[in-house]
């Protein structure tokens, strides 16, 4: 179990950088299910982009919600409650989680968005304001849920989703076969941190590597930069393998005609 956003191998937790419409889908999920294990391939499941499902196990693992194995504890069921007790409950878990920042600045909440990036930089090292811009707003949208400042925040779902996000969430209810897991990884973008260093593997064989430096970049700092340009390096390997298909059955109607 963590303690002050640190794993086992004393490595740091870093806070949340998922879009607020996947934050607070990943919210929703937590305060309507009990579940007792959640992993990129549940996320993945529910209709979350496989880089987004990283993002979402990262939140709850900085939260202090699941471990490194993807097992949920007693504060799933804090997410539960109702009324003040749950505002109260929710309120001391974002504290905790968040115990660089409240260290630094009693009420972290009610700074400029300006000032809140230059702490989120100080307190976690993060590289670029780039990367600290959307773990601010995640921390602001999970300080209003937890009564801790006024709701301002707009959610705007992806409503080109709609369609897929409803089927997947039938598809988590009843369970993916062994089989259809198998296709569904092979399909999907595998991110996964090497002994030499952070590997992103797309499909088609194409692997993107970071060498190991001192600065130990994360995950999630690396997904939350890159995100987009990993999206995109998916998105032309899929057309590239689907080209590399045609482009050798027309060779063999040639040959056959």
């Amino acid at each position: 179990m963590m303690e002050n956003n640190k794993e086992n191998n004393d490595k740091v937790l870093q806070p949340p950088y998922l879009s607020i419409s996947r934050l607070n889908k990943l919210y929703d999920l937590i305060s309507s299910r009990s579940l007792s294990e959640i992993n990129t391939e549940y996320l993945t499941n529910y209709g979350f982009s496989k880089p987004d499902a990283y993002l979402g196990v990262a939140a709850l693992r900085f939260l202090g919600i699941i471990d490194d194995k993807g097992k949920t504890n007693e504060l799933i069921r804090k997410f539960q409650l109702r009324g003040e007790q749950r505002e109260k409950e929710i309120s001391d878990i974002i504290k905790k989680a968040y115990k660089s920042l409240f260290d630094i600045v009693e009420r972290p909440q009610d700074l400029s968005v300006d000032d809140l990036a230059n702490e989120f930089l100080h307190a976690y090292k993060i590289s670029s304001r780039r990367v600290a811009d959307p773990g601010v707003r995640a921390f602001l949208f999970l300080c209003e849920q937890a009564g801790l400042r006024e709701k301002t925040i707009q959610v705007r779902e992806r409503k080109e989703n709609d369609k897929t996000m409803n089927k997947s969430q039938k598809d988590s209810e009843k369970g993916l076969t062994r089989n259809r897991i198998s296709k569904f990884k092979q399909k999907n973008t595998e991110i996964m941190e090497q002994i030499e260093g952070l590997s992103l593997n797309f499909s088609g064989g194409i692997k993107l590597i970071f060498p190991n430096n001192d600065s130990r970049v994360s995950q999630a700092v690396a997904l939350g930069e890159l995100k987009k340009v990993a999206e995109a390096i998916e998105d032309f390997a899929k057309k590239f393998m689907t080209n590399q298909s045609d482009n050798k059955l027309d060779i063999q109607k040639k040959e056959e005609t």
